[in-house]
């Protein structure tokens, strides 16, 4: 029988899994079908379901052109997971619910906030947390920024685009290879016509699905267990749409998309349509565990 201790534990990894998936999602650019490189090898802690391990969602890079601005929508996302946990002798569920903003520009800006619900490190506020993660590609600005909304405080570091698109071809994220590391090839998007988001808000005239799968050995037992994984990705507006993601070991977590709007009526700049103001903080400051380097350029005063 599991003590109480670990129970909370439990509950500590789940809520940070949530904005890790958050901080994770503005990443490279991906590969067909929207995929990231996410998955470290089949069934490692880092790989596919493992804790800690991907996000669910995300927006590929764009770069624009005078002739080809970037998409521009703003969508509300939901991610709901379901852990397995054994209480008294029984296996019992531990449901989150994360939801949250995500948006971006014309100019290629991107826009995701994530409210985490009260439970785990937060539960002892008695409320809930919420963090704003923002690429701005302004050419007046050009500042990454992570705002923590629940303390009122902000990071901001300078952005090192990675080019041109051309400078991708033929690669995975990060310039790796097409599979992701796993010494095959990606799955062939299955193209799907006028696909729907769940609440009808928006429809994608040319969606992609893409549906990956492995078993794996279960250790110290004999038996095998099958994660998959299954996403739609609209590339107009170089979007995930909708994902799910199955791990017997792990449990489940489901992405999806609601309440399209075609202008994003969100700020991405201080103070970011916050009241009062964020203050900007050195990065031992901002509340979290792992430390970043800052750019070359100073962050704007708020």
């Amino acid at each position: 029988m599991l003590t109480k201790k670990f129970v909370v534990a439990v509950l500590v990894v789940v809520a940070g899994f949530g904005f890790t998936q958050v901080i994770a999602a503005q990443g490279p650019p991906q590969g067909p079908g929207g995929f990231e490189r996410h998955d470290r090898g089949p069934g490692g802690r880092g790989g596919p379901g493992g804790p800690g391990g991907g996000f669910m969602g995300g927006q590929r890079g764009c770069i624009p052109a005078a002739a080809a601005p970037c998409p521009e929508y703003q969508f509300t996302f939901t991610i709901m997971s379901k852990e397995p946990v054994l209480l008294g002798g029984s296996t019992s569920t531990i449901t989150n619910v994360t939801t949250g903003t995500i948006a971006a520009e014309t100019n290629g800006s991107t826009y995701r906030d994530v409210k985490l619900s009260g439970m785990g490190p937060w539960a002892s506020s008695g409320g809930s947390a919420e963090f704003i993660d923002i690429k701005n590609l302004d050419p007046s600005n050009m500042m990454n920024y992570l705002v923590n909304v629940t303390k009122g405080t902000y990071e901001a570091f300078a952005v090192h685009p990675h080019g041109s698109d051309g400078k991708w071809k033929g690669k995975g994220p990060e310039g790796g290879p097409k599979d992701g590391g796993h010494g095959g090839t990606r799955p062939t998007p299955t193209p799907i016509a006028n696909y729907k988001i769940s609440d009808g808000s928006y429809t994608c005239t040319a969606a992609e699905q893409v549906s990956m799968s492995h078993t794996i050995q279960l250790p110290g037992v004999s038996g095998t267990t099958t994660i998959t994984t299954n996403r739609v990705f609209c590339p107009a507006l170089k979007l995930v749409l909708e994902e799910d993601h199955s791990d017997p070991r792990f449990g489940t977590r489901t992405y999806q998309l609601s309440g399209y709007l075609p202008v994003p009526n969100v700020t991405f700049a201080p103070p970011f349509g916050l009241n009062p103001p964020p203050t900007l903080v050195q990065k031992k400051d901002f509340g979290h565990g792992h430390g970043r380097k800052g750019g070359g350029n100073p962050p704007p005063a708020v």
